[in-house]
């Protein structure tokens, strides 16, 4: 007979199999009360080491003496699912979640069980048939899990705002709070886990997984803070919190500090996006031949990634390798265009009549249908809306593509055009005064629709776009690119488009010049560049806003005049007057086209709950 301590150490491992089943039903029989010391000796170390089978017989030994013990129970599910087929696992689950029904108490336990052997459909299935009910927060806890895992995000940030804010008992569940809070700042609900985790106390408490969330909203909220420092340890090992050290040194512009942080990480967890503000800092510095040859390897790695492919050509341009750029350009043209429909009708065909993309990210199109709510202008059928939401925004990443790749044939996307006469005709009547005009957008609606207008409208233009500008007249000279440039070329750029009377198309809450004030949109707050207005007035260029939106099968063109200059009016004034119209033109839009709000890029990629 063992003792508890030899049990618990896994003496009767050293014996062989026989002998060792021979030995534990002797210690059992002799005394009854060392059925945990076996569970939790010979059985958990059989289990955790894999060896399923000879488990599964020392689990028999103990079922033999208690067959109705709770947790032996919960043991022989899992060991069950472990062992079995696919068909046997499918009525197990079955036979689980039935039982569950008839006994509320072992909720838990069969989602661990779930859980511990990655059933996530099954697991999500069951937490969802109890996501309303008043639950233990264990019980929340791992549903929480459950549907995360599963890509239930919504359920799941229901649940972890409920764990946030259930009565704590002590700091036993410190770790579910931490992983509550994770999911939240995941989802860009970065305020409720900033406020949840400050109520815990977690930045004076020794638990670092929390402080490490906390890190993480505060650093989602300001890039620039320092308290991402002042939270985490400087000496860890681990390489999130070398990796979130990092990201923040960058964007406080210590960059040295942020090369020996990312020089401790293994290669293995240097993300891509981490190199990439690693090279962006070296480029603000002028430092190009690092910087570019980091692009250069993070555009090999990401032959799809539309925003790393343009940041390179710009690098490659900024250096003077044009023929490089010009070689990497259309390389990934090449890629675009063999993706693309033999014509732009089959491709619009194929957009609104596809399942939705989720070019959106959930966060926004969230955002957009919750504020709608707010606002009493809630659409009927949310899945609808999102999936129209997603469409259009991919018309437009479409229509991008077809002009940059297809340039020869873009009459084909006039028949989906509709105003674009009368919009030209005020642009051309505002050109007779000699001063230019601007267009001033954000990033909403069938953004690239502004060059086809513009084209199609006869109007001499230039129109500000990431887009590179390799000097093949794509888009006959009327491209001015911030990619490569700096803001003030651009601003030089932008000025002397005026001077020579054109129309000046630009995205102010882009990269563009100029200062960039932050502004109030429906409960959020973005930032945009006042650069148009403090052109506006030194030179009286009359502004719009401009309203490109899908309905009725077409992009509708229309425009809204900006306001002018009046006599006396100081240059802050008017720049203040003058934003403040913008943003009402830019909250009547989302209020009235809400599906056409395209929700990436711009002031989106800054968005935050």
């Amino acid at each position: 007979m063992y003792s508890k301590m030899e049990l618990l150490d896994g003496a009767p491992l050293q014996q062989d199999e026989t002998a060792m089943l021979a030995s534990l039903q002797q210690t059992l029989s002799e005394d009854h009360r060392l059925l945990m010391a076996v569970r939790n000796g010979p059985y958990l170390t059989l289990y955790r080491q894999a060896d399923y089978p000879l488990a599964n017989k020392v689990l028999a030994v103990m079922l033999d003496r208690a067959p109705e013990h709770p947790v032996l129970l919960k043991d022989q599910a899992n060991m069950r699912l472990r062992l079995f087929s696919k068909e046997q696992k499918r009525d197990d689950i079955k036979q689980l979640i039935a039982d569950v029904k008839h006994h509320p108490e072992s909720r838990e336990q069969a989602l661990q069980i779930l859980l511990t052997n990655n059933l996530l459909d099954s697991a999500a299935d069951l937490a969802q048939q109890y996501l309303d009910d008043l639950n233990s927060p264990r019980f929340d806890y791992l549903a929480m899990l459950a549907l995360y895992r599963n890509k239930h995000h919504d359920d799941a940030v229901t649940i972890a705002l409920r764990l946030l804010h259930a009565e704590r008992d002590g700091d036993s569940n410190l770790d579910w709070i931490a992983t509550a809070a994770g999911i939240l700042v995941s989802e860009n609900h970065i305020t409720a886990a900033i406020t949840a985790l400050n109520q815990c106390a977690i930045a004076d408490s020794n638990h670092l997984k929390a402080k490490f969330e906390l890190a993480r909203a505060y650093f989602a909220q300001d890039p620039q803070t320092d308290r991402v420092e002042q939270l985490l340890p400087k000496n860890s090992n681990d390489p999130r919190t070398i990796d979130l050290l990092a990201r923040s040194c960058l964007a406080r512009q210590q960059l040295q500090q942020a090369q020996r942080l990312i020089a401790q990480l293994p290669p293995e967890n240097q993300a891509d996006t981490l190199k990439l503000e690693l090279a962006r800092s070296y480029r603000a510095i002028g430092n190009l031949t690092p910087a570019l040859a980091i692009f250069s390897q993070v555009a090999t790695a990401s032959p799809n990634n539309a925003a790393v492919q343009r940041e390179h050509v710009g690098m490659l341009l900024e250096s003077g390798q044009q023929q490089s750029a010009i070689d990497s350009y259309q390389a990934w043209l090449n890629r675009r265009s063999d993706k693309l429909p033999n014509d732009f009708a089959s491709g619009v065909e194929r957009i609104f009549n596809s399942p939705c993309s989720h070019s959106v990210p959930r966060y926004r199109s969230d955002w957009i249908f919750n504020t709608l709510s707010e606002q009493g202008l809630a659409p009927a059928d949310r899945q609808q809306f999102v999936q129209q939401l997603n469409q259009i925004s991919d018309f437009d990443h479409f229509l991008l593509d077809w002009l940059e790749c297809r340039p020869q044939q873009q009459q084909q996307v006039l028949p989906y055009f509709n105003g674009i006469d009368k919009a030209a005709e005020v642009l051309k009547q505002t050109l007779e005064q000699g001063n230019g005009a601007i267009v001033a957008a954000a990033h909403i609606g069938v953004l690239f629709g502004g060059p086809v207008a513009l084209q199609a409208g006869g109007l001499p233009a230039t129109w500000v776009a990431s887009v590179p500008d390799l000097g093949d007249n794509r888009f006959n000279g009327a491209l001015l690119t911030t990619s490569g440039n700096d803001t003030s070329k651009i601003g030089r750029e932008l000025i002397r488009s005026l001077r020579d009377n054109k129309v000046v198309s630009i995205a102010i809450d882009g990269k563009v010049a100029s200062s960039r004030v932050q502004l109030p949109l429906l409960g959020k707050s973005i930032g945009i560049s006042d650069v148009v207005p403090r052109i506006a007035w030194r030179k009286g260029t009359a502004s719009f806003f401009p309203l490109l939106y899908w309905q009725d099968q077409q992009v509708q063109v229309q425009l809204n005049p900006l306001p002018l200059p009046v006599d006396g009016e100081s240059l802050e004034q008017y720049c203040q007057r003058w934003c403040q119209a913008f943003m009402a033109c830019l909250t009547d839009y989302f209020l009235q086209h809400p599906t056409s709000l395209r929700g990436t890029g711009g002031f989106w990629t800054r968005l935050r709950t």
